[in-house]
């Protein structure tokens, strides 16, 4: 069975890809190096931080946020009168995976479960998130269809 292909042509450029997400690692690294606040998980391109108390907060967003230039973060926390509203509970469990509490509900505007087709979102509660931090947790089981190309053809 032969995959290769000749003449493929495929409008990406890995080595930028790359580069981008070294460089972000790169700036990404100050932010968690700190006792500022307290990290509660990153990656290439967003902080889940909560602070110590509302100068430390105050003075990290006047250094660091920015909402209209290129470079600085920006808070993406749902806004009401003007005001940010904070999460009430938030659970990191992996790499992109992750899911947000507000007002008792599910936020899935910043909740993010890698391979979780939007249909199946229904069934996800914070109960069954929850039971994932268990040890002796049964899975979470979500029946999909899957589409597979055959290559032979």
């Amino acid at each position: 069975m032969n995959f290769y292909q000749e003449n493929l042509e495929i409008n990406i450029s890995i080595s930028i890809a790359s580069s981008v997400t070294a460089y972000s690692r790169i700036l990404m690294a100050k932010y968690k190096n700190t006792n500022q606040y307290k990290l509660h998980y990153t990656d290439t391109d967003s902080l889940y931080l909560s602070f110590y108390n509302i100068i430390k907060q105050k003075l990290f967003e006047a250094s660091y946020v920015d909402p209209l230039e290129l470079g600085y973060l920006k808070i993406e926390n749902p806004k009401q009168d003007g005001k940010y509203i904070p999460y009430e509970r938030f659970y990191f469990l992996a790499p992109k995976f992750y899911v947000g509490i507000l007002n008792n509900k599910i936020d899935f505007s910043k909740t993010k479960i890698r391979g979780l087709q939007k249909k199946f979102r229904d069934i996800i509660t914070e109960d069954k998130i929850k039971s994932l931090l268990d040890w002796d947790h049964f899975p979470i089981k979500i029946e999909t269809l899957k589409w597979f190309k055959n290559l032979e053809k």
